[in-house]
């Protein structure tokens, strides 16, 4: 795979700007939501979470990835774990199924904690989605290529990747990554949502940045943050610092009003 293999620079005349079609703002596929913490995840462009804590980011990635699936029978939904095992994968995908509202199988129940009230139906017939498949990739073996060609064998543009950093350990790999992404993203439709375990405030989207996930930020139309409150409390005060040397868009990224106040996290 060429790297950066872009849309060539062009030279348009005034007329030209005015007949250029506009970027698309991309449908919502859902909605997480706890506490203060949210992420809209869009069709058509890359999303990028930044989480410190990378068991809650495979547990939100796997969730969203079978409610997708769940609420758009029609796309095909690729989750990419390159963190978590068997028993963990086995639990997050368990409970997504519980949050889209599919039947559960009583051979399920260990998958959740005991004092939930989860309902469980041996009768329900084909309670798995067939437009939901997983990507396992141990650390460090998950490559643009090889992503590449698991999206055409599955025929589908709807990637969650569960941990952008254990995708590839080196710093090297890791930045050959981000930039196939791009280029994967150049050559055929995609929507990416990326978890990341970093919590950089210099990651912005539509901003370049530094590094591997500089990178992938500046190709994203939103980064979404979840934290503690003590992490929340010290980036404001870190952005308020800076605030008079970023840009409306950049401000208007950061400062996202929470328009909701949950006790208990939801996907929709």
């Amino acid at each position: 795979m060429s790297i950066l293999n872009l849309q060539h620079a062009r030279a348009l005349g005034l007329e030209e700007v005015f007949q250029a079609e506009p970027e698309p703002t991309g449908e919502l596929l859902c909605t997480y939501l706890d506490g203060d913490d949210r992420i809209e995840a869009r069709s058509d462009t890359f999303t990028l979470v930044l989480n410190r804590n990378i068991v809650q980011s495979v547990e939100i990635s796997g969730i969203m990835a079978v409610v997708i699936a769940k609420k758009f029978p029609e796309r095909r939904v690729l989750l990419v774990n390159t963190y978590a095992g068997a028993a963990l994968m086995q639990q997050t995908v368990a409970r997504g199924m519980r949050s889209a509202g599919l039947p559960l199988h009583s051979r399920l129940k260990p998958y959740f904690p005991a004092d939930w009230k989860v309902e469980f139906d041996d009768t329900a017939t084909a309670p798995f989605l067939t437009n939901f498949r997983l990507l396992d990739c141990p650390t460090s073996t998950l490559t643009a290529l090889r992503l590449e060609q698991e999206m055409h064998n599955f025929a589908c543009d709807l990637v969650i990747l569960n941990s952008f950093e254990f995708s590839a350990l080196s710093l090297w790999d890791r930045q050959q990554f981000a930039q196939g992404l791009v280029a994967l993203r150049e050559k055929q439709p995609l929507t990416m949502v990326i978890f990341s375990h970093e919590q950089r405030m210099d990651v912005l989207s539509l901003t370049p940045a530094r590094g591997a996930l500089g990178l992938i930020g500046a190709y994203s139309s939103r980064v979404w943050r979840i934290m503690t409150p003590f992490e929340r409390t010290r980036f404001e005060q870190r952005y308020r610092r800076r605030s008079i040397h970023e840009t409306p868009m950049q401000e208007r990224e950061i400062s996202t009003p929470i328009e909701e106040k949950e006790t208990e996290e939801k996907v929709l």
